[in-house]
């Protein structure tokens, strides 16, 4: 997912409300509904008389996966994944894989997905577009947070960022926060322009692929998640040797597990459902399950505060967050 450790990347052809319109068009065709209400992007559920009217309680808790790594495979790992988590809801549990982040803020704001898994940049934007709330973050190798980095060949005469002008650069995908976004905002930091400074930029479409062009001498840097390099060891043994870190970017928020505004899931669905992801995550079967999907060790609650810093580098970048999704 992120950008997680087996973030979800993909790239997207058309423009993004063109998207957006065909995506809502896809869900509503192939999704029933599991809280009620159709597809308006009021944060909140309706009112009368001033008072929050709470959404009916969900038959069904459909729940948004990207894929990160094989489509099938995640398929294959959350038939299990949803059995535990129906179990301690006591309602069914559907988990579907989206093709792109662009369907899983859709499927959330429509109300098709009471609960998605996204990186924190589509978190970020389906919190201003339709109310989404954080509800838990990943922990990988003990921490809630992971970094990106720069990597060069160990033989390279690149010593410093400002050694990279004039380089031929790979950053993973435009989406990629780890692999893309704030690697930019570092280089753009130390004056480094990464849209006029470097001889040529790729866009790989992975970590471990932008990582394998430096060993392989198709580009002389790439950016990529810390530490990309163990995952290539079975095909590269040497690469600890053979490359080395440049840089590392500031820490980025683990993935979220995103829960629906309140239009479509209350207040008090949204704990079950927390508390009930929980309880799964801490059992042993959950915890193998849910770390066969998305390598994810531990999960605990997060809020809306722990993405400030996404939406801060976002304004640094100048970014247009709905257009980056594109």
């Amino acid at each position: 997912m992120p950008d997680c450790r087996r973030s979800p990347e993909m790239k997207f052809g058309y423009a993004i409300l063109a998207m957006f319109a065909i995506t809502a068009v896809a869900l509503n065709a192939g999704c029933p509904k599991s809280g009620g209400g159709g597809g308006s992007d009021a944060r909140t559920a309706p009112r009368s008389g001033g008072a929050i009217i709470a959404p009916p309680a969900p038959e069904l808790v459909k729940i948004a996966f990207v894929p990160s790594t094989e489509a099938e495979k995640i398929v294959e790992e959350t038939v299990e994944f949803d059995k535990l988590l129906s179990a301690e809801l006591g309602i069914p549990v559907k988990s579907v894989v989206l093709p792109h982040y662009v369907a899983a803020v859709e499927a959330l704001g429509t109300g098709d997905c009471l609960v998605g898994w996204i990186p924190p940049l589509a978190y970020v934007y389906a919190n201003e577009r339709h109310g989404a709330r954080p509800a838990l973050i990943a922990v990988r190798k003990g921490q809630p947070f992971y970094q990106g980095q720069i990597v060069v060949r160990a033989d390279s005469d690149i010593v410093t960022l400002d050694d990279l002008r004039g380089k031929r650069f790979a950053f993973v995908d435009p989406n990629s926060t780890s692999g893309n976004l704030y690697p930019r905002a570092l280089l753009k930091s130390a004056g480094i322009d990464p849209d006029s400074h470097f001889k040529a930029v790729i866009y790989s479409g992975g970590h471990d692929t932008a990582l394998i062009a430096v060993l392989q001498g198709s580009v002389d840097a790439c950016a990529c998640f810390v530490d990309v390099r163990e995952r290539v060891k079975d095909v590269y043994p040497n690469v600890m040797l053979d490359t080395r870190v440049l840089a590392v970017t500031e820490k980025i928020p683990g993935d979220p597990v995103v829960l629906a505004g309140e239009k479509y899931l209350s207040n008090d669905w949204a704990k079950k459902i927390t508390d009930a992801l929980l309880a799964v995550m801490h059992s042993d079967a959950g915890k193998k399950v849910i770390f066969e999907i998305y390598e994810i060790d531990d999960l605990i609650p997060a809020s809306s505060r722990d993405f400030e810093v996404v939406r801060k580098m976002a304004e640094e970048l100048d970014m247009d967050v709905a257009a980056s999704l594109k």
